[in-house]
């Protein structure tokens, strides 16, 4: 298609936001990715580098709002918000954009009245905390009703955010239900199913608990001495994790890598015969909507071991593709990860159950398919 398609999300394509660059990279059209803040205003090149950064003057008062806002927000905070409109407005016009894909609800909020003025089409993508989260819901759920009432259409990406977002005052039939699926590269892995090795790899917050796998896998090496527990990320738990870990005395048998490239993610899971990641829902009512890192282990042919929080049902199939337990139930879930290490049969049948499923069901070709057909309906506005 020859569509001008802008794709506007905080920031550029980061390891945890990998859906958002399979749409930079697989989308149809003539793509141009803007980021900066729930209003992006900084143009990305193919290579990901702002081809506007060091030539705006601005970026000097975005890099003292970042540094400095709790003490300058009243003086720069209208200042940043009139410039951001503005230059994304020109740029929009300048590039003579066709259709905006607004990743995350508040940038969908946030750019409304422009597009609106415009005259372009707005699909927006929520990805979980944006209709789950309490306090972004409270900040935005006014303009949010805007929104809803401009949209062609908005992306859910598990049927439970689906019921979030008509919570929210969204019409049924303007959501599209698309779950986001895996890098093709984890088809072709081939797992160790004779390995010692778990694995998890996300970033290391509050909804993903990573302290709760460290606790559970305590219970899994006092069986088995040979057992290891690959975790691979980053993030404010991190340190909480190499503390536990400490405390345990597990500290040759809990690995952290680190941020990793996605090759050598794919590399480390070539290496593992089991995922673990033990979701819960965080004081805010946040939880993982449709977590792209099980789509991933299913997609290489790896067992799940995970719980029953947010979309998780929507992915795993219990007892079929992998185990799902109650959020915080380590018990439970250290159990389930003693079985398959003990019966390597199972987990071989549970890993090519879920490859299957995923190749079925999930697969990223689909997603992308999906997208295309919305922004087509919105760009001939049928």
């Amino acid at each position: 298609m020859k569509y001008r398609l802008a794709i506007l999300s905080t920031n550029k394509p980061g390891y945890s936001e990998t859906f958002i660059k399979a749409h930079r990279d697989f989308l149809e059209g003539e793509k141009y990715y803007y980021y900066g803040g729930y209003i992006p205003f900084i143009v990305a090149k193919k290579n990901n580098a702002s081809n506007n950064k060091t030539k705006d003057p601005f970026h000097l008062l975005l890099k003292i709002w970042k540094k400095y806002k709790k003490y300058i927000a009243f003086f720069i905070y209208p200042l940043l918000f009139i410039y951001a409109r503005t230059k994304l407005k020109q740029l929009l016009k300048k590039n003579k954009i066709d259709v905006v894909l607004a990743e995350y609800g508040p940038t969908g909020a946030s750019v409304t009245t422009i597009c609106k003025q415009l005259d372009i089409p707005l699909i927006v993508h929520f990805h979980g905390f944006d209709a789950t989260r309490q306090d972004t819901v409270n900040k935005y759920k006014q303009n949010y009703q805007t929104m809803f009432d401009y949209a062609t259409s908005i992306i859910a990406v598990s049927q439970r955010l689906k019921q979030s977002i008509i919570q929210l005052g969204c019409k049924e039939n303007k959501i599209v239900i698309s779950p986001c699926g895996a890098n093709p590269e984890f088809y072709k892995i081939q797992p160790d199913y004779q390995s010692h090795n778990f694995i998890f790899i996300g970033r290391f917050i509050d909804v993903k608990a990573p302290h709760y796998l460290i606790e559970s896998f305590k219970r899994v090496s006092e069986k088995y001495a040979n057992a290891t527990l690959t975790l691979i990320g980053e993030g404010e738990e991190l340190q909480k994790c190499k503390d536990l870990a400490e405390t345990y005395n597990l500290q040759k048998k809990v690995i952290f890598t680190g941020k990793l490239t996605q090759l050598e993610c794919i590399q480390k899971m070539k290496e593992s015969f089991c995922y673990v990641q033990h979701c819960i829902t965080n004081a805010l009512g946040q939880s993982e909507a449709s977590s792209v890192s099980l789509k991933e282990a299913h997609a290489a042919g790896l067992p799940i071991v995970s719980t029953l929080s947010g979309g998780n049902a929507e992915i795993v199939i219990q007892t079929k593709t992998g185990f799902l337990v109650e959020e915080h139930d380590v018990k439970t879930f250290a159990e389930y990860m003693i079985q398959l290490y003990r019966d390597r049969d199972l987990v071989k049948t549970i890993g090519s159950n879920g490859k299957e499923h995923y190749l079925k069901n999930l697969t990223l070709e689909k997603h992308i398919n999906t997208l295309n057909r919305v922004i087509q309906k919105a760009y001939f506005k049928t």
